[in-house]
């Protein structure tokens, strides 16, 4: 729940991760809603789940040898404040998709359902809605 720097000179981060030693930390902090000047409210708890979420992701991708993106809209990308991390997206573009495919193995449609699930036990439409459109893309 502290605020993590890279480098002095920098002001904070929300992540770091090494794509060699596959070790990676983030902070909580500036999630918060009092952190950010917001009511602790539902709707603030949620915005900072999703955040984290995404953040957590993000590093996770490092561990997994991923390099930031920049081909398309993809979790991968790289994100400097808390307005480009609310409008970055939680899931992998299909190339970063097919890295992790090749390094791990998994099943697409468990993976998608076991999302879907997680998402809308927390009332995270928006993500369920993205999962149940990817999920009918594959099916067909």
């Amino acid at each position: 729940m502290s605020d993590l720097f890279a480098d002095w000179a920098w002001e904070y981060i929300f992540g770091l991760a090494s794509l060699e030693n596959r070790v990676g930390v983030f902070s909580l902090a500036r999630y918060l809603p009092e952190a950010v000047g917001e009511p602790d409210t539902p709707a603030a708890r949620q915005k900072m789940l999703r955040r984290a979420l995404i953040v957590m992701s993000h590093e996770a991708g490092h561990m997994f040898s991923l390099p930031h993106c920049t081909a398309y809209r993809c979790l991968m990308n790289g994100v400097g404040s808390l307005d480009e991390l609310d409008r970055s997206t939680p899931w992998l573009c299909p190339d970063c998709l097919r890295k992790v495919y090749f390094s791990i193995g998994f099943d697409f449609s468990k993976r998608y359902d076991e999302l879907r699930a997680f998402h809308a036990s927390r009332g995270i439409a928006g993500e369920v809605d993205w999962i149940d459109r990817r999920m009918a893309q594959l099916r067909h």
